[in-house]
């Protein structure tokens, strides 16, 4: 099949999807040939496959591993997180249009994220001098 793909295939997995990992466990796979689905962990060549097939799957065969970075596009991981709009937008549309998908969003530790607060006592008395330059009742992230 890859020998007929004019261009790539694109294959977004996810080890989160929980219809795949048990659904298919207890049913098996569309072809009835078992194993661990596609979706859940990607696509390998074939045992035994030619270095032609080989090739192929290396040329044509995009895949795209979920990860926790995608939940802020809307896809928790799960068998329809992939259609969420904001992830279509940005990772499944650009590659519709020949272009390279956005990365996803790495997720921020709680060290690396700042907080935000509103206007206090407890920021007034951490930067007293920033009080005049901004109005009381404002927003505003902390150094």
């Amino acid at each position: 099949a890859l020998r007929n793909v004019k261009g790539h295939i694109y294959c977004f997995t996810s080890v989160a999807d929980s219809i795949l990992a048990l659904g298919v466990t207890w049913a098996g796979t569309v072809d009835r040939g078992g194993g661990i689905a596609g979706g859940l962990v990607g696509f390998s060549p074939p045992e035994g496959a030619s270095d032609d097939t080989k090739r192929l799957y290396q040329e044509k065969l995009k895949q795209f591993p979920w990860n926790p970075g995608e939940m802020l596009l809307g896809h928790l991981g799960d068998h329809l997180g992939a259609t969420s709009p904001t992830f279509v937008r940005v990772r499944i549309a650009p590659l519709v249009l020949g272009q390279e998908p956005g990365q996803p969003p790495k997720p921020q530790s709680r060290r690396t994220a700042r907080p935000v607060v509103r206007d206090s006592l407890y920021y007034r008395a951490r930067a007293p001098d920033t009080q005049a330059a901004r109005p009381a009742g404002t927003w505003k992230s902390l150094p």
